[in-house]
């Protein structure tokens, strides 16, 4: 903030002398490594009051020379808010990457999860084959008198079958 009040309004040298010091905080902010915005918004609105409280003893050179100033001190603020903004886009695009990621992991997940009673079923069913398969063989070695009196044997079979089965698709 200039304190106007100390400035020589009617010296041409004052007026340059100040111009100078605006200008080597301009110079300051748009060199510093990272953005102090409140010491540029003050370094602009010290620059606007200086062209508007420029009189006839101002030189025009100052007034030049501060405007010019305060054009490269705005085209700094845009390249480091476009810079900020591209390094704050290339963050979303690795939190996107990550989320993406891990979505793709959980719908694996879930496939997985859906297949379980699948796979279930078919071990019972693999069983049950097993199972017909050795009914079938005890019975094809048995006289028609005989099954009959095996048949309590083959419904239990069958149930526990049905029992197994029934278990897996749940």
């Amino acid at each position: 903030m200039i304190d106007w009040r100390k400035l020589d309004k009617r010296s041409p040298l004052a007026w340059m002398a100040l111009a100078d010091q605006l200008i080597a905080k301009s110079q300051f902010f748009i060199s510093a490594e990272s953005v102090d915005q409140g010491g540029v918004d003050e370094a602009v609105r010290d620059m606007s009051e200086f062209v508007q409280n420029a009189n006839t003893f101002c030189p025009v050179e100052a007034i030049e020379a501060v405007r010019r100033a305060s054009n490269q001190l705005t085209k700094a603020q845009a390249a480091a808010a476009i810079a900020d903004l591209a390094t704050r886009s290339a963050r979303l695009d690795a939190i996107s990457a990550r989320l993406s990621s891990a979505s793709n992991e959980l719908k694996a997940d879930a496939a997985r999860l859906r297949l379980e009673p699948v796979r279930r079923a078919l071990g019972a069913a693999s069983t049950a084959l097993a199972k017909v398969k050795e009914v079938e063989a005890s019975v094809a070695n048995l006289s028609k008198n005989d099954i009959a009196g095996r048949a309590t044997e083959i419904a239990r079979v069958l149930e526990s079958l049905i029992e197994e089965l029934e278990s897996a698709a749940m």
